[in-house]
């Protein structure tokens, strides 16, 4: 039985840990034509694409607009999540702000996007392989890139519940008209 752990879930679990995606090759990039100025760039997939820009305070980034720049930019045929990552050595954590694709705005955690800081840092910056990363939300995201594939431990929170019916396929049968 070869692969990483699945992810495990108890009921009223306060968190959950999984394996994620091993981090791809990761590239240099230098963009000038960006708004609020050249970047050095981090790029690799984890599972999706991921720029990440390191800063030194992520909460002067104007993530909407640079994000979204980053992320449509043609370094990105495909587009990329953008992660602004600051590493924090005083209290021994990775702060990340992502601009996400798909969602086309910041959202408030990004487990890969967490996995690529992690990974970035730990290659190019002397960070530990291992170590916290502090999401938008504020939540503490642990990642683990010790073994073969990350591992991400985390807090759930349920924030949405709903039922939504599929629309019929080509496999249903036509509705009866009267």
């Amino acid at each position: 039985m070869g692969g990483p752990p699945p992810g495990r879930l108890a009921a009223g679990a306060a968190t959950v840990r999984v394996a994620m995606a091993p981090p791809g090759p990761i590239r240099r990039l230098r963009l000038s034509d960006l708004p609020g100025g050249e970047a050095e760039l981090f790029a690799l997939e984890v599972g999706v694409p991921h720029a990440i820009e390191v800063v030194r305070d992520v909460s002067l980034v104007d993530v909407d607009r640079r994000g979204s720049a980053i992320r449509r930019h043609p370094a990105f045929p495909a587009g990329a999540n953008a992660n602004f990552i600051a590493l924090d050595e005083r209290a021994g954590e990775i702060q990340l702000r992502t601009f996400e694709r798909g969602v086309e705005a910041e959202c408030l955690s990004c487990g890969t996007g967490a996995t690529a800081a992690v990974t970035v840092a730990h290659r190019f910056f002397d960070w530990p392989p291992a170590v916290a990363v502090r999401v938008a939300s504020g939540d503490r995201i642990h990642i683990d890139c010790t073994g073969d594939a990350p591992l991400m431990e985390g807090p759930v929170t349920r924030v949405f519940e709903g039922v939504f019916a599929a629309p019929p396929g080509p496999a249903d049968p036509p509705a009866e008209q009267t």
